[in-house]
């Protein structure tokens, strides 16, 4: 089991029994520290939705019913905001590279396409997120806009010579500094550009470094 099917899982369920959930755990200072995170989080919810709703009186008329409604309303839908950016912020957020992994792991065939597509189409989904990045023509077998940590984001994937690479040009993203890994089948990097962070991936040891360094270069 991996850190990804670990987090899965504990998100899901924060108070789960699993024999291999607790052997990754021991073994896994991160992810142990995830769990209570999880499990904290889960008991505010717990906590936020026992708040008491005050009920109407049974000796109150239908006229101040109504009068009282409006106001009921507008202070339960004021909690209900509240106690949702609470948690919002207290929600555990998963690593830019787990999220990319495991939306990979939702595209498997993405990198099997081998045929280039059209460069008109490559520069659709560019311009449906604004963007602009210098790539070679023929270069592209794969473009779509996909759904990546809550924004639609170009997924492409390119044929560099030493096989296929998958590139998320993630502009909502802001990174400091590149971050390597590897994980799932997986290498890749983070890498800052002026238009939030680029992610770069293979199945092989290509330089993926480089290429990224290139394409953000070139990101408008």
């Amino acid at each position: 089991m991996n850190c990804l099917e670990y987090r899965r899982a504990v998100g899901a369920e924060p108070h789960r029994a699993d024999a291999e959930l607790d052997a990754h755990a021991r073994g896994c200072a991160a992810c142990s520290e995830y769990t209570e995170q999880m499990r904290r989080l889960d008991a505010r919810i717990e906590s936020a939705l026992r708040i008491p709703v005050p009920l109407w009186s049974s000796v109150e008329t239908v006229r101040e019913r109504w009068t009282r409604a409006p106001l009921a309303l507008a202070a339960s839908l004021m909690l209900a905001v509240a106690v949702a950016s609470i948690l919002w912020m207290l929600m555990p957020r998963t690593s830019i590279a787990a999220d990319v992994i495991a939306h990979m792991q939702h595209e498997p065939d993405a990198m099997a396409t081998t045929e280039p597509i059209p460069d008109s189409a490559v520069a659709y989904v560019l311009e449906r997120a604004g963007l602009k990045v210098h790539l070679s023509p023929g270069s592209v077998t794969y473009a779509q806009s996909c759904l990546v940590r809550g924004h639609f984001v170009p997924h492409l994937v390119m044929n560099e010579g030493r096989g296929p690479v998958t590139v998320l040009l993630l502009a909502h993203e802001k990174v400091d500094r590149e971050e390597h890994f590897s994980e799932g089948g997986y290498t890749g990097v983070i890498f800052p550009a002026p238009r939030g962070a680029i992610a770069v991936l293979t199945r092989d040891e290509s330089q993926v470094e480089a290429i990224a360094r290139r394409l953000a270069g070139s990101l408008q």
